[in-house]
């Protein structure tokens, strides 16, 4: 005979199972997210680090410009090979100067030598920032710069002024980069170009000053400007500006140096 007591006891085990059963699957899925959530936080100090997550598809992105997200070098501490260690202070953050009026060597005030004189009596010295071999020019060439120079900062500063969003401030910004990369050695009809092209973008003067800080990094580093010029017009038509499109041509520079060098490197062996 089956007693009462048994069947109690049986009903009793028969809970207690499905309980265990309920439980260890609660805690199945628990420990599933515990592990997911794990691996997620693995991979996002990873990529904090500059390590490449998993199924990272170098450029195959829509919308990039490069093989690293826009502007993702700021954050992960990225800087231009090569520059100096006065340089290398000058990018605090990590984010691209411009160029800082005031600091320079053979400068007399917080405006470049002979940015407000007129060509006539513009004088230089061998002290103060001019192009690459100055030294050797001839007078005649020495003297068709500096009217090539004085005759673009004043065509800019026309146009300029016309644009509405430009203050004064943006516009002796502007007066100061087409002077500074003239004296780096950038050739002043392709400063010109690119100017043009960034105040129409809505390009402001600190935006201006660390494009053309940029670009004047490819002298001496054997940068093709006619190129770099078409990089820096197609970068401008995607609306990219300011810090993001300083550091892609950081980047198309250093990239173009590098490959010039593996190259010479080859030859010679």
């Amino acid at each position: 005979m089956v007693l009462i007591s048994d069947i109690i006891i049986e009903l009793k085990m028969g809970y207690k199972r499905k309980f265990l059963k309920i439980r260890n699957i609660f805690l199945g899925i628990a420990l599933a997210y515990t592990l997911e959530s794990i691996i997620n936080i693995k991979q996002d100090i990873q990529f904090a680090y500059g390590k490449e997550p998993p199924g990272w598809n170098k450029g195959e992105k829509k919308g990039w410009t490069s093989d690293v997200p826009s502007g993702i070098e700021k954050k992960q501490g990225w800087m231009p090979p090569g520059l100096s260690e006065e340089e290398q202070d000058e990018w605090k953050g990590y984010l691209p100067p411009g160029w800082n009026i005031g600091r320079k060597k053979g400068w007399t005030s917080n405006i470049p030598p002979g940015l407000e004189k007129k060509v006539e009596d513009t004088s230089y010295d061998n002290n103060k920032i001019m192009p690459p071999d100055w030294d050797k020019w001839e007078e005649k060439k020495k003297k068709e710069w500096e009217g090539n120079l004085n005759e673009t900062k004043n065509e800019i500063n026309k146009e300029a002024k016309k644009i509405e969003n430009l203050s004064d401030i943006d516009i002796e910004s502007i007066a100061i980069s087409i002077e500074m990369s003239a004296r780096k050695g950038v050739p002043i009809d392709y400063t010109r170009d690119i100017i043009k092209t960034a105040m129409l973008k809505g390009i402001k003067g600190g935006g201006i000053e660390k494009l053309t800080r940029a670009i004047s990094y490819g002298v001496g580093r054997d940068a093709d400007f006619d190129q770099l010029k078409k990089y820096v017009h197609k970068n401008l038509i995607r609306e990219i500006k300011d810090d993001d499109l300083a550091i892609e041509i950081y980047k198309e520079i250093a990239r173009g140096y590098e490959e010039k060098t593996k190259d010479i490197k080859n030859k010679k062996r």
